[in-house]
């Protein structure tokens, strides 16, 4: 992502320079003659000072700071420019606070290379290596257990409604009611501890297993990264296979949410439904018809966006190669969060919780014309 890193003076005295990735054997001193006269011509004959410079495959960033010291970074054109912006004026920064009291006239300081690696580490961390990313046997057991959450989170968040009073059963736990007629404050304050540690447990084993599981965590990180800062997408490029993953994570929570929320009820309602169906509804369960539904149209759904929209764009673009889609794949699978939790807000268990009666359909069909109905939808 970074090519060459230069600080030297408005009239091309160099005071630091390093190169990144492989040799180029390009000449610095020349580099830095000719970058200081590029940015003095532009200054004299446009009376700006300019900012930045496009070549066919990277940029240049330009920062002028006192004592006419010039910064200058030579980025990948794939690196967002917000984060080459921000990198370089932690690298001017930190120059003066180590340089700025001492006459450095003439000197080569090269000790800020420390100083260099360091910044660039913290803030483009998915620029190491492959190696650095390399699995682990924690990494297999973390991505297993957040598969678990994945279902057992959603298994108790739907039910949310009814701990206080009513109970439920899911997953095979029987949960009391906290409030009930004749039982005692102190045995319903032992009932809702209980309650807490079902959802505190599992999370505090992920939070030990993500110590030691480094690629997990970075796949997590880059998706936070990316609803920063959406420009940074192009970085999947350069990251490996592996973090894909999280998409995976993603229809397993879908399916999760569907089957525990009773989510998905708008696509269900509008599935036509023809003489044979309507006779396999009458000879069969319907409840296992139901969910089979439910389940089919969610899978259908959500791996749609992962899996079948990056074959398309790929096909659109006359570009269709593993590499592309996998990297479409790493990139969708940040929003698919939102059609995850669209899929949750749209579930019959949460329209419940907002006193709506999805269940008697005369009712609901006058609640779904309210505006309360329509805000709740729109957001």
């Amino acid at each position: 992502m970074i090519s060459h890193f230069i600080v030297l003076t408005t009239f091309g005295q160099i005071f630091f320079s390093k190169e990144f990735g492989e040799e180029t054997g390009v000449d610095i001193a020349l580099t830095g003659g000719l970058i200081s006269a590029i940015y003095s011509m532009t200054t004299e004959t446009q009376r700006e000072k300019i900012s930045d410079m496009e070549l066919e495959d990277k940029k240049i960033i330009f920062r002028e700071t006192g004592k006419d010291l010039l910064f200058v970074l030579t980025v990948d054109k794939r690196m967002d420019y917000a984060d080459a912006n921000d990198l370089l004026t932690d690298l001017a920064e930190r120059f003066q606070e180590k340089y700025g009291e001492i006459q450095i006239d003439g000197m080569i300081l090269s000790d800020f290379e420390q100083d260099v690696d360091q910044i660039v580490a913290r803030k483009l961390w998915y620029t190491q290596e492959e190696t650095q990313f390399k699995r682990t046997w924690w990494d297999y057991l973390a991505i297993a257990w957040i598969f678990l959450l994945t279902l057992w989170y959603p298994a108790h968040l739907f039910y949310i409604n009814d701990v206080m009073y009513y109970g439920y059963t899911t997953l095979g736990i029987v949960v009391p009611p906290i409030i009930q007629e004749g039982v005692p404050l102190s045995i319903s304050f032992l009932r809702a501890f209980i309650i807490s540690l079902y959802w505190f447990i599992p999370a505090f084993i992920l939070y030990l297993l993500l110590q030691k599981a480094k690629q997990v965590r970075a796949m997590y990180r880059f998706m936070v990264e990316i609803l920063k800062r959406p420009t940074r997408a192009a970085y999947v490029t350069i990251l490996p296979n592996s973090f894909i993953t999280p998409a995976f994570h993603m229809v397993s929570l879908a399916l999760a949410t569907s089957f525990f929320g009773k989510g998905i009820i708008w696509e269900l309602k509008n599935l036509p439904i023809d003489d044979l169906l309507e006779l396999q509804l009458a000879r069969h369960n319907p409840p296992v018809v139901y969910w089979t539904l439910l389940l089919l149209v969610t899978f259908t759904t959500i791996t749609t966006w992962l899996f079948l929209f990056p074959i398309l764009i790929s096909l659109f673009s006359g570009n269709i190669n593993r590499t592309l889609i996998t990297n479409l794949m790493k990139i969708t699978a940040v929003p698919t969060m939102f059609l995850v939790l669209s899929i949750a807000m749209g579930g019959a268990r949460i329209l419940f919780i907002l006193n709506f009666h999805p269940q008697f359909l005369d009712v609901f069909g006058v609640e779904i014309r309210s505006l309360l109905f329509l805000v709740l939808v729109t957001i």
